[in-house]
């Protein structure tokens, strides 16, 4: 009956040495997966990364009305007679217009995905923990 109880202690010891070898693995692993991830905005605090996140939502909402703004607007043109060179004058006044409206989308596209990474950044911080806590999910996460 000794004997029973030596190899149950034995295959608890196994056991447990498999578990922590297996989680100490699952640690360097999820550790070099989240170390090797591109994160621009990593390296700021938390209180750095909630201001810039506002002025960021601030100035996309601000370029996205502008964009609006001139995206609805057309250019004008002014045929009043059938000189070409006031056609051409329309003709580039319209080309110069439609560069503009182009430049204000491209400028809040960019603001719009800078946004975007710094909300994603702030979910991954919210989901990391702290401490032991941080620990476990490493070691515990497959």
């Amino acid at each position: 009956m000794a004997k029973s109880g030596g190899s149950n202690a034995l295959a608890l010891l196994l056991l447990l040495g498999l578990l922590a070898g297996g989680g100490a693995w699952n640690y360097q692993r999820n550790l070099a997966l989240e170390s090797s991830e591109v994160r621009p905005y990593s390296s700021l605090s938390d209180a750095d990364l909630a201001t810039l996140l506002e002025a960021t939502e601030t100035e996309a909402t601000r370029r996205g009305a502008r964009y609006d703004a001139a995206r609805s607007q057309r250019a004008s043109t002014e045929v009043s007679g059938t000189y070409s060179e006031e056609r051409l004058r329309d003709f580039e006044r319209v080309q110069s217009h439609g560069r503009a409206v182009r430049s204000l989308g491209r400028q809040a596209s960019e603001i719009d995905a800078s946004l975007a990474e710094l909300r994603k950044e702030q979910g991954r911080r919210a989901g990391q923990g702290e401490g032991i806590e941080r620990v476990l999910r490493l070691a515990f996460t497959f």
